[in-house]
């Protein structure tokens, strides 16, 4: 009875190795877009297991300092929702996904939205 059970309990084992050591998805890091509306645009990130706090460098125009606003979010996953947070109290959103080196989502305001893609430094 054990050996016809052992080829299934083989490969049960098989799939929970493999599982639990791919890598997880995770935001910690530097990530540039040369291409945001308005500008370049840096997010300095931290993710504590899905709690993302950092700040993001947004180059708008001819000033040689950036625009800099605070960030807060969560990420599921591949999944993650960020809130930007100007001085003034102004915010706008990015949602996405993570892949590898790559941040695809949309950045949002009240205003208007459009796609971003940032890459890990």
């Amino acid at each position: 009875m054990l050996m016809k059970r052992l080829p299934i309990l083989l490969l049960w084992l098989a799939t929970a190795c493999i599982g639990s050591t791919a890598p997880e998805a995770n935001l910690t890091g530097t990530w540039l877009s040369p291409t945001t509306p308005g500008g370049a645009t840096t997010l300095v990130l931290n993710d504590d297991h899905g709690v993302v706090t950092g700040r993001e460098d947004a180059y708008r125009g001819p000033s040689a300092n950036p625009d800099t606003l605070a960030v807060n979010g969560t990420r599921t996953g591949p999944s993650f929702l960020l809130t930007l947070t100007a001085r003034d109290g102004t915010s706008s959103s990015y949602a996405g996904q993570v892949n590898g080196n790559q941040l695809t989502g949309v950045l949002a305001s009240f205003t208007r939205s459009d796609s971003a893609v940032f890459t890990k430094q």
